[in-house]
This record gives C-alpha cells, sequence and structure tokens, in this order.
C-alpha cells in the first residue's frame, strides 16, 4: 500500500513541477494513456543521453516540455549560487 502511495505522489509532484495546462490537472490515467505511454527511445550517443520521441504523438510537445522542465530542476540545484556584483 505504501508503494501505491508513493507512486500517486510522485505522478502528482510531476504534474505540478513539469507540466502546464491540461496536463497539469489530468487525471491519472489521461497520463497514463497520453504522456507515459508515448512511444520513444532513450538513446546514448556521445555520452549524453538523448530521448527521441515518435514524431506526430499528440502530446509530443507537453513530454518534451515537461523533459525540459524537469532537466532545468536537475540543473538549477546542482549550480552553485552566484553573488551579484557590489
Amino acid at each position: 500500500m505504501a508503494t501505491v502511495l508513493l507512486a500517486a505522489d510522485l505522478v502528482r509532484w510531476f504534474q505540478l513541477l513539469c507540466l502546464d495546462g491540461y496536463w497539469s490537472v489530468a487525471r491519472p490515467k489521461a497520463l497514463r494513456w497520453g504522456l507515459f505511454h508515448a512511444p520513444g527511445r532513450l538513446v546514448h550517443r556521445a555520452r549524453q543521453r538523448i530521448v527521441r520521441i515518435l514524431d506526430g504523438w499528440p502530446s509530443a510537445d507537453a513530454l518534451i516540455g515537461a523533459y525540459e522542465k524537469l532537466a532545468a530542476l536537475c540543473c538549477a540545484n546542482s549550480l552553485p549560487l552566484q553573488s551579484a556584483p557590489a
């Protein structure tokens, strides 16, 4: 039961932090069929990970936007804070 609750919390936090518009308030079933079942590949090339999503998938733009926001959140926490010039 704890695993199910943790999964539900992770999905909701993903919605709040990474998605906009319709997808930020969509039901879990809509997320599952619209975003999580999107055909794509994770490709390793030149020491980089590239996510390739099928062209023409209805929610491809939302998925790419969520991926970019997630990457920005990860990078924002790893960069040192710079002080403003005096």
